[in-house]
């Protein structure tokens, strides 16, 4: 018997829909559920790759150059909106995997990633 998957969000775009399918059926092969917090920062997650994906279609074909409000060449207001969207979409799914300021005691490993270690390691030794 396994894991149930959560159900994904219905608005998610293409982007955001591959990554919820690929990070739920990678805790569920570990037997992980998320927790209602890990559902909200993977939500979050997909979300946020379904703007870098729509932003990044935005920008195909625009210059990556353009004037400024001076008339000066500046870098297109996309590429910069983009790189904090990255940054953004990279610290929930690190947040998925590394700790928060609960797991403090816990030797800077939350609940889920210790389970998940210890699935790994059961799975290594069969």
């Amino acid at each position: 018997m396994g894991v149930r998957k959560p159900r994904k969000p219905a608005s998610l775009g293409a982007e955001g829909a591959r990554l919820w399918a690929e990070i739920t059926s990678e805790m569920a092969e570990d037997g992980l559920v998320p927790t209602s917090r890990e559902r909200r920062w993977l939500e979050d997650a997909c979300r946020t790759a379904d703007s870098v994906a729509d932003m990044e279609q935005a920008l195909e074909g625009e210059p990556r150059i353009v004037r400024g409000s001076q008339g000066q060449p500046v870098a297109h207001p996309l590429i910069a909106e983009i790189r904090q969207h990255r940054v953004t979409l990279s610290a929930l799914l690190a947040r998925l995997e590394m700790t928060d300021a609960e797991a403090v005691g816990t030797g800077g490993r939350t609940t889920s990633t210790q389970a998940r270690a210890a699935a790994h390691s059961r799975q290594g030794s069969l």
